[in-house]
């Protein structure tokens, strides 16, 4: 079996990322071909076209090709068209892992009609619905996910045939140095330092991280551990705004683009790893904690966390309700235990592990596309 990969966007991008390690792996198995093609998309709409077209037809080779999808990476508002370009050129069978999925079922009201409008049949939507039909194996982090995209009464029965759960794996990694000397790189000294890891924007919590730093004793050093993701800038800026008003923008530091070596420094750093996403799990964020194997990762709440600490009683701490005193109240609780031991974070890693992953890829591309 020849498997294609196409990797979209940036090499920084986390779903590029994600798809160059399982291709990776994939080189690994001896009963498999690899055909990796990337390919990033500009400002001119029109050529964007012409570079999705020719990377389908450089994939014509493989049996299966397999993409990421998120709307960003393939062109927001314009990744309805970039998607059917794509798929045109594209003949073999398509795998399609959809990320941070969260498109759900509205109920029809006369007074909020554009907002159904646009949340049943606008950009986002429309772009799940020509995916779901097209691809030939749908594949989602969680069981959550699934089950917003089989509340859409037009898709359901599609997506109960094609969809698979496969949790995003966690890959292996080795931090060179340990919390001490990080510390002195990085010129931390004594802090006690809370992070929040990945692109920043609005649904990843970084507002409510701010509002209770406001709570948190003053050696409690905030790191946003990203870049801030186009388009958010005002949103940034709105940040600094609101720390500045809570006397608390001496502690907050925004690194941006982390290379490798700097985020290894940043994560051995870390007391507490929180990940305050509100509506849908940042699963790329949450796999690189636990790769790091910080005992002390603390999320909302989430149907997504529910499972990993289905998998690992206990491996990950929630907090809520989604308000900056509990985030604040959770954090001092983590910062004020003893140490913690990191065992049930370590199992969950191994459970996680990316060959464990690759080994249920490579059983759903056998299920669907050879019985």
């Amino acid at each position: 079996m020849k498997i294609g990969y196409l990797h979209l966007g940036k090499p920084e991008h986390g779903l590029h990322r994600y798809g160059r390690l399982l291709a990776a792996e994939a080189r690994r198995r001896e009963n498999l071909a690899v055909l990796e093609v990337q390919a990033d998309l500009g400002p001119s709409w029109f050529s964007n076209l012409r570079v999705l077209w020719q990377a389908a037809k450089q994939l014509a080779e493989a049996d299966i090709v397999h993409i990421q999808y998120n709307q960003a990476i393939w062109g927001n508002n314009f990744s309805v068209i970039n998607l059917m370009v794509f798929m045109a050129g594209c003949k073999a069978p398509l795998a399609v892992t959809l990320h941070d999925v969260y498109w759900q079922q509205y109920a029809f009201k006369v007074r909020d009609m554009l907002t159904f409008l646009k949340a049943m049949y606008g950009f986002k939507a429309s772009a799940l619905w020509l995916l779901v039909n097209h691809a030939s194996l749908l594949l989602v982090c969680t069981k959550e996910e699934k089950k917003r995209l089989a509340s859409i009464d037009s898709i359901r029965e599609k997506v109960d045939k094609k969809i698979a759960i496969i949790p995003h794996f966690v890959e292996a990694r080795s931090l060179a140095v340990d919390k001490h000397q990080s510390r002195i790189l990085l010129g931390i000294k004594e802090d006690i330092v809370v992070t929040l890891l990945g692109w920043i924007h609005r649904r990843k919590g970084h507002e409510l991280l701010v509002e209770a730093m406001a709570t948190l004793p003053e050696n409690v050093r905030v790191i946003f551990a990203g870049k801030c993701s186009p388009g958010s800038e005002t949103f940034l800026d709105g940040l600094f705004t609101l720390a500045k008003s809570l006397n608390v923008a001496d502690r907050l530091q925004v690194t941006g683009y982390l290379t490798e070596d700097d985020l290894n420094l940043y994560l051995a750093a870390t007391d507490v790893a929180v990940c305050p996403f509100k509506t849908c799990s940042a699963s790329g964020s949450l796999s690189t904690w636990i790769s790091a194997r910080n005992p002390n990762i603390l999320a909302y709440s989430l149907p997504q966390i529910e499972e990993y600490n289905h998998l690992v009683p206990g491996a990950i701490s929630t907090f809520e309700p989604y308000t900056g005193e509990a985030l604040s109240k959770a954090i001092f609780k983590l910062i004020s235990s003893q140490a913690i031991s990191t065992d049930r974070v370590d199992e969950l890693g191994e459970r996680l592990s990316l060959g464990s992953v690759f080994d249920s890829h490579q059983n759903c591309f056998d299920r669907y596309f050879i019985a």
